[in-house]
């Protein structure tokens, strides 16, 4: 992992502890800042693409820390709250990469990834139940080391719910898609009667028409035949 590189941090949070101090005044003011930042998770919920309402909640977040440093029990100088602050950024940063977290593969969609907060070995994390748990994650393509490591007894004993959910997803899918196309032959075959019905209607009409040009010929045939009858 490439070092952090957070030289430009406290020239950019001197400048804005100034700025804050003089245009939001002193003091903690964390009912304004988390209603602030209340209010832009919204705007973040509405337009999650527009990064701007991202960098207003980062904002808020370092004008919170800051007054943490000088307002709160430690008493910072505001002269090193920038320095407080990128130090304890960088802090966190290394905590949160040092931390075990689970698989995102296997973390339910929309729900929030938390690190695990003990180290766990898997006998701890499956008590009396490692060895089934062990063959059931087998059966799942991991390996003993990898559910040791990264996989909890409830994630291997879900997966396998979560894929007959996806595969249900699937068929029902499938089966509303066979509905449309039974929709359509059902149509298409009640149109391919009509226009059968319609081409036997024709087709009659045809040969009705045929029978009544037989009959006015044969009748036309009589009356030349009476004609020359008479005129004889």
């Amino acid at each position: 992992m490439k070092s952090l590189k957070l030289d430009w941090l406290p020239n950019r949070m001197a400048r804005a502890i100034e700025w804050s101090a003089q245009t939001f005044g002193p003091g903690l003011r964390t009912v304004a800042l988390t209603k602030h930042i209340r209010k832009e998770l919204l705007e973040i919920e509405a337009k999650p693409h527009d990064v701007t309402e991202w960098i207003d909640v980062v904002i808020l977040g370092f004008d919170g820390a800051w007054r943490c440093f000088v307002y709160g029990p430690g008493e910072c100088a505001m002269t090193d709250a920038d320095e407080a602050v990128t130090g304890e950024l960088i802090k966190k940063d290394q905590e949160n990469f040092a931390r075990q977290w689970p698989d995102w593969r296997l973390s339910p969609a929309g729900e929030p990834i938390e690190h695990v907060r003990k180290t766990m070995t898997w006998g701890e994390a499956n008590p009396g139940a490692s060895a089934d748990l062990v063959a059931k994650a087998a059966a799942y393509g991991y390996t003993k080391e990898d559910v040791a490591r990264h996989v909890t007894s409830k994630q291997i004993l879900d997966y396998p719910h979560n894929l007959v959910r996806a595969f249900e997803d699937a068929l029902a899918k499938v089966a509303l898609l066979e509905a449309q196309i039974e929709a359509e032959r059902k149509t298409s075959d009640a149109e391919a009667t009509r226009l059968e019905k319609l081409a036997d209607e024709v087709s009659l009409d045809r040969d009705r028409w045929a029978a009544k040009n037989r009959e006015l010929y044969a009748r036309l045939e009589r009356i030349e035949q009476i004609a020359k009858g008479q005129a004889s």
